[in-house]
């Protein structure tokens, strides 16, 4: 595929950001255990170092553990990633989470009872999840193995939120200029895209401008089960997205689908969120027994019922839940309508 490593490095940049809007920090080399390369950030790992497309650290960490840092792997593939990609994915996760520096001097002294205060190399321990983005999607077996093994999968294909940027990655293709495509890659791969030339905002101010702007609007809503939400601030005058059931009841958000079921409106007080169901959901609600009406009940309750929030202008995430007596109020009104 033509420019198939600049629209790689393009999506790379746009996932960072994005992270990076919603209060991800990016995660300083230190030299030894994450260093730079010529590919950019690198990790240490058991059987081999490896390259990190995006490095983050969480706006918060869980007390009383190692603190845990996130690698987003991002494809820019034609077609929907198979499962071999996941596989790798999988791999990469358990070789750097079973890294540790073992020398022959530390061997010996744990013989002898001698201490190792000798070393002097940093030995703060993280734990690592990585993600896998795509542009393309994901087959059915790839989301299968990603939920088996608590792999996140952020997919961008089929998006009404993300299609402007998925057309501008793919418009990249038109690059034929080696040297400009050199030095967008440059730029598109340092990890705090401190790399900045003229030439840069000649050939992709749009691009960073629209990446920006969009960054600016998204929040990431994580579901208890490990999947991702993008939620945008609705527009009040989105004529698909209007619903006539948006009350405040007090106890929490409110959720409405319509009529093509991946478009979604989460209520919560004075604000709306427009998002898209992911496709792993979107599938579990297509094969229910039950009628559109009842299963979107119980995909609310199984899956949706509380949402932690990332972005905005707070520095830790708001925990949402979904109120009760809006369920209670849709229940009753099935059953009056079937009766």
């Amino acid at each position: 595929m033509a420019n198939s490593s600049l629209k790689g490095h393009a999506l790379e940049y746009f996932v960072r950001t994005l992270l990076y809007h919603c209060g991800f920090k990016a995660v300083p080399s230190d030299g030894l255990l994450v260093f730079d390369g010529s590919a950019g950030q690198m990790i240490q790992g058991l059987g081999e170092c490896h390259n990190a497309d995006v490095l983050v650290s969480p706006p918060i960490q869980t007390p009383f553990y190692f603190q845990t840092r996130l690698v987003v792997e991002c494809k820019c593939y034609s077609d929907k990633l198979g499962i071999g990609i996941v596989r790798n994915v999988l791999g990469l996760r358990e070789d750097i989470n079973n890294f540790d520096i073992v020398t022959e001097d530390i061997l010996n002294n744990r013989k002898s009872g001698r201490s190792t205060k000798q070393r002097k190399f940093p030995m703060e321990r993280y734990l690592y999840q990585v993600a896998l983005a795509s542009l393309s999607g994901f087959k059915k077996t790839t989301i299968s193995f990603a939920a088996t093994h608590k792999i996140p999968l952020i997919s961008f294909a089929d998006s009404q939120i993300f299609e402007d940027i998925r057309n501008r990655i793919e418009n990249l293709d038109r690059m034929k200029n080696k040297e400009d495509i050199k030095i967008l890659e440059r730029f598109f791969r340092t990890s705090k895209n401190e790399y900045y030339d003229d030439r840069i905002w000649q050939l992709a101010d749009a691009f960073i401008q629209e990446v920006d702007n969009l960054a600016q609007k998204v929040k990431i809503g994580l579901l208890e089960n490990g999947l991702i939400l993008f939620l945008v601030e609705n527009e009040k005058n989105n004529p698909h997205l209007i619903t006539d059931d948006w009350m405040d009841y007090g106890d929490g958000y409110t959720l409405h689908w319509a009529d093509d079921k991946k478009s979604w409106l989460l209520c919560n007080q004075d604000k709306s969120y427009y998002f898209e169901l992911p496709d792993d959901l979107m599938r579990k609600w297509e094969e229910s027994v039950e009628d559109s009406r009842r299963g979107a009940i119980s995909l609310k309750e199984m899956f949706l019922s509380r949402i932690i929030l990332f972005g905005g202008n707070s520095d830790f995430p708001e925990i949402m839940e979904l109120s009760n007596t809006f369920m209670d109020n849709a229940k009753r009104k099935l059953e009056i309508d079937n009766r």
